[in-house]
């Protein structure tokens, strides 16, 4: 059965192939209903196709850093600013590219990534629908995949 987040989450499979030469094993979309989301990196774009939705990349500390030492070669802190620019710019990329994968030819409008970096913050989620999300592993360390419809997400 395919859902909203399925294209997106094949482009995050290619562009991490591709960009930081490394393979995801993806997990099941869940559907999910918590208020809050718990992150030590995250970065999230709002995204307006046929319908509105925000669409949220997190990542633990260490993939964070993984993820940096892969695409640009260097060491970071969780305090370096590469360390979230480099999430925010896997997701722009994601948005980007899922546009152009498979299936009818979708057009959105994006907005530039907003990134957050502080282990264990909270994004919060308002409104009472639930959304989905497809957590990954990688030999970086886990990032989730968040598409949340009809509602913006606050840090």
């Amino acid at each position: 059965m395919s859902t909203a987040i399925d294209p997106f989450v094949a482009a995050l499979e290619r562009t991490l192939r591709v960009l930081a030469g490394t393979v995801m094993t993806r997990g099941a979309v869940e559907s999910c209903e918590s208020a809050t989301i718990t992150a030590d990196v995250s970065a999230q774009i709002t995204v307006r196709g046929d319908e509105k939705f925000l669409l949220v990349l997190t990542a633990t500390e260490a993939a964070a850093h993984e993820l940096v030492r892969s695409v640009a070669g260097i060491e970071t802190s969780l305090e370096d600013g590469l360390t979230a620019d480099t999430l925010g710019e896997v997701l722009n990329v994601v948005v980007g590219s899922a546009q152009k994968g498979g299936g009818p030819q979708q057009k959105f409008q994006f907005s530039i990534p907003v990134i957050e970096t502080a282990r264990g913050h909270t994004l919060t989620v308002f409104g009472k629908r639930s959304y989905q999300r497809v957590v990954s592993k990688t030999p970086m360390g886990e990032l989730s995949l968040y598409l949340i419809e009809d509602v913006m997400a606050s840090t």
